[in-house]
């Protein structure tokens, strides 16, 4: 699997990034959510127009803003799921024969890597958040298990405390 040539970007240039990437507790939202609905779309690709204020208050807006390369002006706007952020980011440096591409965004990359080593102890250690995982894999189906336990046992929980 060929990855994009992240070393378009320094060390200290990658490290400023993720660090503001970990404050931005907004973009990645609806991994979050315990019980979710089908219809939740509470993430949002960290450099689409969403993320304006993000941009702004991080005084990043060359970087990963308007006036940058990865700036997604179409899609980036728009509200995602957890399954659709991370959909969405792949689009944005993956082949459609599935191999990465070096010639795409390499930041879209970052995030889908950040995000997968983000949410890849969810539930358990091994056990991740069901969507960094391809559907239909083991580990997809183990995430997916894990997440119904643990939702009746937030269901459980709620309504012991109710004295119901």
């Amino acid at each position: 699997v060929r990855r994009p040539n992240l070393l378009d970007y320094s060390a200290s240039e990658l490290t400023i990034f993720f660090d503001r990437l970990k404050k931005n507790l907004i973009f990645d939202a609806g991994f979050r959510i315990l019980i979710p609905r089908p219809s939740d779309e509470y993430c949002w690709c960290p450099f689409g127009k969403n993320m304006a204020r993000w941009h702004e208050i991080t005084d990043s807006e060359d970087e990963y803003g308007k006036r940058s390369k990865c700036f997604c002006a179409d899609k980036g706007g728009k509200q995602f799921t957890p399954k659709g952020l991370m959909d969405h980011v792949k689009t944005l440096f993956d082949n459609p024969n599935g191999d990465l591409d070096s010639k795409k965004c390499t930041m879209h990359f970052a995030v889908h890597a950040y995000l997968t080593k983000l949410y890849a102890d969810y539930h358990e250690p091994g056990v991740g958040h069901k969507d960094v995982y391809n559907g239909n894999t083991l580990e997809y189906k183990k995430a997916v298990e894990a997440g119904a336990r643990k939702q009746e046992r937030l269901l459980q929980n709620a309504l012991r405390d109710m004295h119901i």
